[in-house]
């Protein structure tokens, strides 16, 4: 990351965020060949997934995805790379905002399948943030070349195994053009002329409700709760990295001095005052966080003795009003009593 680039805290985590919109978000990575079902499979279980289920969920396809974000893009080694990599990075950007993500991609090179998969990973400063994962689940679509030449009916599987198409991914005479299938795929599906999609499709929602990943998230007090205790575990984390880094720049300045290199004396200093301002900085930070805490608390309290002190004055009103009552109804009795009285000796004397 560059030095003048700081990334900015969001109050949710992925856990809070999904409490609140009532669904976690991960990603579906189909791969395979071209014409293997891939994009066929995705948009049914796409649909199974929001008509349904009625979860969010949205598909990349890689055919729409060249229309635009990649537009650019041709279809060398080098720019396919980069095709999954910016695939990969708006898959997670979905994924961490609580939407099931589909990806529907030929992909055809391990590497840039794993390099797409540790993204979902957690990084050393996702960790520090109390983040949790992203589930990645690869999904190889697989299918018989005779099947796929079968069910060809744009005619590029043809093309392709004639050489007629340049750089045709896992067919035909092209160069540079292998497809690497994938050796442990968390759902293989032999897309042969016996699977339908109904049964893909059911394959693919089995898993998913087997890993849990379909379930409800937890109540947001909970989610909150355990969000806290990973912030805290993370923060630890990082003040024990941010020390470290500061002993190490210290060493290797008194190294450098002891060395008397100028020029390394120079880069040493400025590794240690860096190391140093990243320290207090974090001290700052974590300072002012208690503080707020310790705010919040006291307002939370401050608010209790008010609805107390309102509660306490409303029974006082209460009790004032009942006395009232009462001093009412013995004077009502009291009237009654000398109305009565006055009526037997107004009968008396008219006897």
């Amino acid at each position: 990351m560059a030095v003048n680039l700081h990334f900015h805290e969001s109050d949710f985590t992925r856990e809070t965020r999904a409490a609140y919109i009532g669904q976690r978000g991960f990603t579906l990575w189909f791969t395979g060949i071209s014409g293997s079902g891939k994009s066929t499979i995705a948009v049914a279980v796409e649909k199974e997934l929001i008509a349904k289920r009625k979860l969010t969920a949205f598909r990349l396809d890689g055919d729409n995805i060249r229309t635009g974000l990649n537009k650019g893009l041709g279809f060398t080694a080098a720019d396919r790379t980069e095709n999954i990599r910016r695939i990969g990075e708006v898959a997670k950007l979905f994924a961490d905002c609580g939407i099931v993500t589909l990806t529907s991609f030929i992909s055809p090179y391990a590497a840039d399948r794993l390099a797409a998969r540790k993204l979902h990973e957690l990084s050393e400063e996702e960790k520090e943030r109390g983040e949790t994962p992203l589930p990645f689940i690869e999904v190889h679509v697989d299918i018989p070349f005779e099947v796929s030449l079968e069910r060809d009916k744009k005619g590029f599987v043809t093309m392709g195994h004639q050489g007629l198409i340049k750089n045709f991914t896992g067919v035909g005479k092209s160069t540079g053009s292998s497809y690497e299938a994938p050796e442990k795929p968390e759902i293989y599906i032999n897309n042969n002329r016996e699977m339908t999609i109904d049964n893909a499709v059911k394959q693919i929602m089995d898993y998913l409700e087997e890993k849990g990943l379909l379930d409800s998230p937890p109540d947001v007090a909970t989610a909150e709760a355990e969000s806290a205790k990973r912030v805290k575990e993370g923060q630890d984390i990082k003040e024990k990295r941010l020390l470290q880094t500061l002993e190490k720049s210290e060493a290797a300045f008194k190294a450098a001095e002891a060395s008397g290199n100028e020029e390394e004396i120079s880069a040493a200093k400025a590794a240690a005052v860096k190391a140093a301002g990243a320290l207090k900085s974090f001290f700052a930070n974590k300072h002012r966080a208690v503080m707020e805490a310790a705010e919040a608390v006291q307002e939370t309290a401050k608010a209790a003795q008010e609805a107390a002190a309102a509660k306490t004055a409303e029974a006082e009103e209460a009790s004032k009003l009942a006395q009232a009552t009462q001093d009412e109804a013995a004077k009502l009795a009291e009237l009654v009593a000398t109305y009565d009285a006055a009526t037997r000796a107004h009968g008396a004397t008219a006897n």
